[in-house]
């Protein structure tokens, strides 16, 4: 079994109708390349950026019927967790994976993030790169301006709305095949995305310190 590449079985694992049978699937196929690339981005931000941040592979055990449409690794958070806090994260569902910085449903302050991140030069960001309207998927879209406002509107006004933006790589890009590809593209991702995180996270602590 590949450990550093998802296979044609990661994403077909997402077709598995019934959760008792797609959970040992994930298992075997995608949770040991989460904690490959996961080990690989927690030791590249200690040494680029002398942060340590953990590393939390989604485990899905409050889930008890329905077959899982997305699976994630997060970067970020404390020993706590990591939903309610900006983080990165590598995720997989039937048509693409990618890697993001997120601002998920869970965040504290959420609305306010939001107006944090309307103000912020996101159009400045690379052009290739994507965002992602739903934590779940099924689709993500371009780094386009009616795109970012509908995003952060949503993140603002509406109780289960996630936001994530980075960039996303469809299942037939023979480019998932190459293991060293795979791991300069998630680090080019998050070198991009790091000067966002970090203004990120101190407007997050500037904020929740208000409580």
């Amino acid at each position: 079994m590949a450990q550093d590449i998802f296979t044609d079985e990661a994403f077909e694992s997402f077709e598995i109708p019934m959760l008792d049978d797609q959970m040992p699937v994930v298992r075997r196929e995608i949770q040991p390349v989460f904690r490959y690339y996961g080990r690989i981005l927690e030791d590249h931000i200690d040494q680029a950026y002398k942060t340590e941040l953990p590393v939390y592979i989604a485990k899905h055990i409050q889930r008890k019927v329905k077959p899982l449409r997305h699976t994630w690794v997060a970067i970020g958070g404390d020993n706590r967790g990591y939903k309610k806090y900006p983080h990165f994260e590598i995720g997989i569902n039937q048509h693409f994976t990618y890697i993001m910085l997120c601002y998920q449903f869970h965040l504290l302050e959420k609305d306010k993030m939001a107006q944090f991140l309307k103000k912020e030069p996101l159009l400045d960001l690379p052009s290739d790169m994507h965002i992602m309207l739903s934590h779940y998927g099924p689709d993500y879209y371009n780094l386009k301006e009616d795109n970012l406002a509908k995003g952060l509107d949503r993140l603002e006004n509406i109780k289960g709305a996630d936001f994530q933006i980075g960039r996303a790589m469809m299942k037939s890009d023979e480019a998932l095949l190459d293991p060293g590809y795979l791991e300069a593209w998630m680090k080019k991702t998050v070198d991009e995305l790091w000067p966002l995180y970090e203004r990120s996270m101190t407007e997050f602590q500037k904020l929740t310190k208000m409580n």
